[in-house]
């Protein structure tokens, strides 16, 4: 909530200490590392996948 009000900038490394990040990666290695995640994510189960985006999607709307 502080940083909804405050507006503070966190660094990097705070944002994934609280949770905020899931992966922090290197400049270079980071399109072999979202070609891993985008790889995972297209092999995952398509109702699962829908289910998601529908709960996501009605959550925000």
């Amino acid at each position: 909530m502080e940083m909804l009000y405050t507006g503070d900038a966190l660094s990097a490394a705070e944002a994934k200490e609280i949770g905020m990040l899931n992966h922090m990666v290197s400049r270079e290695s980071l399109e072999a590392v979202s070609m891993a995640m985008v790889t995972s994510i297209l092999n995952g189960s398509p109702i699962a996948m829908r289910l998601q985006t529908y709960i996501l999607c009605g959550y925000f709307h």
